[in-house]
């Protein structure tokens, strides 16, 4: 029986995401920065020395900009007494830089206290933990004396900080100041200041006590007129995030590498954003085997680096291993190779008499060259997506061993991922060799002095790295791109940042982001150049998902001649090439994709059969708004191959990269591979006996193979299985 079968008219449409590839990634625009400076002379003032993006609740944003060594401008807020005592400045992508009124009173002479603000570098440090956070500045070199008649004993001491009992050798104890989240300083929200609760001078018992703790070094500086915690440094080094736990907390880290001759001390506490108030403050690193001149603190870092839900601190020690340790060779072997020391937040000690024993330490990781300054900065992120946090580790006086003249300090960053350890198991021990990956700057160019996370620029689910090296010509900044394998993978781009702007001397110096300042969906970039005195804001483009689409026809009949060819009848079809593209957020942007479209075989553009390519824009101007082109195809009278289908294939397209402007800035494509879309056209069957039988050379097959009313025979492939089953039955 034969089956009569009236196929329908059927469209389909194929679709595939198309990526950028690897190679050219260009996020951050060079052309066009916010370059902005202040006073007379920005480079004496060290304006640029520390920087912090902050956004007020809101929705402002600005960068906080620290020079330490700079003063007021405003008469009224200079006070007699008090030099350089260093300023913070709050500036706008327009460029434009003001001072902030962060500390403006007079030097504290009384019987019992003594405060000296000349010198005291605020502006060293700058944090803010993010949107609607309370930010924070610090200036290390604060100078405080508790005065005590008695014996003639000057000291300030409170959280392990001591003063000098010479008025000519104030110690810095430092402070940190914590600013309103809208920034007007009608008043100050409150200092954090480890040091001073102004708490009673030493009694006889507590120093004894100290005395026997800390043997020989207390009696040497008790004969010398001085208290063994000096020159402590508090907010030299700064770290504040969000507290994961207790959202509208941050916790902070504090490092005071000036503590016992440079021992160093780390200070942690948490923050109240609501209140200012701050609590559960605790302090270690005074360590029983007295690693004076180690440094320890001089940067810090906090992340969940086991995958335990609960932050640990990381802690630089930059001269760590200076000192050899003959009781105990694996705490000191006297390279100077420098270390870097893990402790659980949550550890610390209240009471400053008490040292922290070497096997508080979870994770100690070594550095692998003298001098090169290993633990100078550390820095932690998740740039695979796996849940734990990586730690970086700069070495910016990091050499390459080749004897060429002026070869040196090429900078190096190291990369540890710690998941496989545990954050119970205490003294674990990494060495350089152990790091995931390396990377290693240009000579003279200190590669790995500022690190920071960019967050997930290209929206792909994985976190960006920013790397500095500040004596790269006119400074760089180098961008790593997270994926599944992390920073530095082999299909990762990486942006060389830098700007043609000759006055702009030693960028990258300090780094900032996770803020989009220009409100485009995108964070943007901020880096200072401390050799001439500049910040600069550096916004990245926005980065568009384009999908293309081919709406077209799933079958055809060349029978069906309804278009002319030179005059001649021919079968013909019309299909369309679509675009879309897609942003984070709701934002108008011109886009321009050109592409080019093949077919084959049995299909061609033109009448002469052998044309099979064509070209097309798509002129894309609206959030998510789909455009189309359409292209018309002719069917080839001769049927050489009657079974094989024809394909419609979109092989190439790419997005028009137009020169950006001030005030546009025009995207690039995500990253990642383009793959071809295709959509299949077969021929239709609308009369067919799909179970005509022969034989032929002795041999019987199958014939699937359908016969038309106008004698032509075509595929039909739907019907290829019911005739076998017939087949089956009649025989």
């Amino acid at each position: 029986m034969e089956a009569a079968i009236l196929v329908a008219f059927l469209f389909w449409c194929g679709a595939v995401s198309g990526q950028s590839g690897a190679g050219n990634f260009d996020v951050f625009v060079t052309q066009h920065p916010a370059v902005m400076t202040s006073g007379s002379d920005p480079a004496r003032s060290q304006f640029g020395f520390s920087a912090a993006f902050h956004t007020t609740g809101s929705g402002d944003h600005f960068l906080l900009v620290g020079a330490p060594r700079d003063s007021y401008t405003t008469a009224a807020w200079r006070r007699p007494g008090v030099v350089e005592p260093g300023v913070l400045y709050r500036c706008t992508l327009a460029g434009s830089c003001q001072q902030l009124r962060v500390d403006s009173t007079d030097n504290i002479d009384t019987p019992s206290i003594r405060e000296q603000k000349s010198f005291m570098r605020m502006g060293h440090s700058v944090a803010s933990s993010g949107p609607s956070q309370l930010p924070l500045v610090c200036a290390p070199n604060f100078h405080l004396l508790w005065t005590c008649d008695q014996a003639r004993e000057r000291v300030v001491r409170s959280g392990g900080c001591f003063g000098h009992a010479r008025l000519d050798l104030w110690d810095p104890t430092g402070k940190c100041v914590i600013l309103p989240s809208d920034l007007t300083l009608s008043g100050i929200a409150n200092n954090y200041q480890p040091c001073a609760p102004y708490q009673q001078p030493l009694a006889d018992d507590q120093k004894t006590s100290l005395r026997n703790s800390r043997g020989t070094l207390f009696s040497l500086l008790e004969t010398s007129g001085t208290l063994p915690y000096r020159f402590n440094l508090v907010g030299f080094a700064l770290d504040a995030i969000s507290d994961p736990s207790t959202p509208g907390n941050t916790l902070l880290a504090a490092g005071g590498p000036g503590y016992v001759f440079n021992e160093g001390q780390m200070y942690r506490a948490t923050l109240n954003n609501e209140s200012s108030a701050i609590s559960d403050s605790k302090q270690f690193g005074s360590f029983a085997n007295h690693l004076i001149d180690h440094f320890f603190a001089y940067d810090v870092t906090q992340g969940n680096l086991f995958g335990d839900n609960a932050p640990e601190i990381a802690v630089g020690m930059p001269r760590g291993q200076s000192i050899m340790d003959s009781t105990d060779p694996t705490n000191g072997d006297g390279s100077n190779r420098g270390e870097v020391r893990v402790f659980a937040r949550s550890f610390g000690f209240s009471n400053q008499d008490q040292t922290t024993s070497i096997g508080s330490v979870i994770l100690r990781i070594i550095g692998g060259q003298v001098a090169e300054h290993f633990g100078h900065v550390v820095h932690s992120e998740d740039t695979n997506a796996d849940g734990f946090k990586e730690l970086f580790v700069g070495a910016p006086m990091y050499t390459v061993p080749e004897r060429i003249q002026d070869n040196y300090d090429h900078g190096r960053v190291a990369v540890f991922a710690l998941k496989a350890l545990s954050s119970t198991t205490f003294q674990q021990r990494l060495e350089i060799s152990d790091a995931k990956g390396i990377f290693v700057g240009k000579t003279r160019a200190r590669f790995g002095t500022a690190i920071i996370s960019l967050g997930d620029l290209d929206y792909d689910g994985y976190t960006d790295i920013a790397i500095s090296a500040p004596y790269e010509e006119g400074g760089v900044v180098y961008i790593y791109m997270g994926s599944r394998a992390g920073v530095g993978s082999g299909d990762s781009p990486v942006q060389r940042v830098a700007i043609s702007t000759a006055a702009v001397r030693g960028m990258g110096f300090a780094l900032s982001s996770r803020t989009d300042v220009d409100n485009n969906g995108f964070n943007d970039l901020a880096a200072t150049a401390l050799r001439s005195g500049h910040a600069v804001i550096i916004r990245s483009r926005p980065i568009i998902n384009v999908t293309i689409t081919i709406t077209a026809p799933s079958v055809f009949d060349h029978t069906n001649r309804t278009c002319l060819a030179n005059g001649q009848p021919r079968a013909c079809f019309i299909f369309q090439v679509c675009g879309e593209y897609s942003l984070p957020q709701p934002t108008t942007l011109d886009a321009t994709i050109p592409y080019t479209v093949d077919v084959t075989p049995r299909l061609s553009f033109a009448s002469t059969d052998v044309t099979t390519q064509a070209t097309g824009t798509l002129n894309l101007n609206a959030f998510r708004v789909g455009v189309c082109q359409s292209h018309e195809v002719f069917v080839e009278q001769a049927l050489p191959d009657p079974c094989s289908p024809a394909y419609i294939r979109v092989i190439s397209w790419n997005l028009v990269d137009v020169v950006s402007t001030n005030t546009v800035l025009t995207p690039i494509l995500r990253r990642g591979p383009r793959l071809p879309v295709e959509h299949i056209v077969r021929e239709i069957c609308i009369e067919c006996n799909p179970c005509l039988r022969h034989s032929g050379g002795g041999e019987e097959r199958w014939n699937n193979f359908c016969l038309q009313s106008h004698g032509h025979t075509v595929p039909c492939f739907i019907f290829f299985s019911a005739c076998l089953l017939r087949w089956s039955s009649d025989e």
